[in-house]
């Protein structure tokens, strides 16, 4: 009796458990995947990657003896690339964009995250790498932190090449 209890007990188990090692694996593997594509979309655009970050359906990196930036963003079917050469960088800034909501001033409701990077050249704009959009309905997560991170490598790179 407790043995054909406990296998009952360890079969249910089984059947609640598995599924979520599964789907641990599977996203695990998924962003395995994602890092190397990024890694040889990168590689075509002669830039080694030598410190690199992921999150959602975003990579970024740098190339810190060729002076390079890489970033991708993946949406379904379409891919963007931007590579940026911190040669024509002036400085790196994080730039959230907020708006208001009724109620007052200090009711203001975060829209976007972006890496705004700023030219040697006052005529040419800078460029702008987006972490977070309040219209990609994704959640608020560790976003901020990784552009601040970013702007200090970046900032830190400049100072020092």
């Amino acid at each position: 009796m407790n043995i054909s209890l406990f296998l009952m007990g360890m079969l249910f188990l089984g059947i609640f458990i598995l599924p979520v090692f599964y789907i641990h694996w599977a996203q695990k593997n998924k962003g395995k995947l994602f890092l190397k594509h990024f890694t040889s979309t990168a590689a075509k655009n002669q830039v080694n990657v030598s410190e690199s970050d992921m999150w959602n359906s975003r990579c970024i990196g740098i190339d810190k003896i060729s002076g390079k930036f890489f970033a991708l963003k993946k949406d379904n079917d379409q891919e963007e690339t931007m590579l940026i050469d911190l040669k024509e960088i002036d400085n790196c800034i994080v730039s959230p964009t907020y708006r208001n909501i009724k109620g007052g001033k200090a009711n203001k409701i975060l829209e976007r995250i972006d890496l705004t990077f700023t030219n040697k050249n006052s005529n040419i704009p800078g460029k702008n790498i987006n972490f977070y959009n309040s219209n990609d309905n994704s959640p608020l997560g560790e976003e901020q932190v990784l552009a601040e991170k970013w702007a200090s490598i970046i900032n830190n790179y400049l100072q020092n090449k």
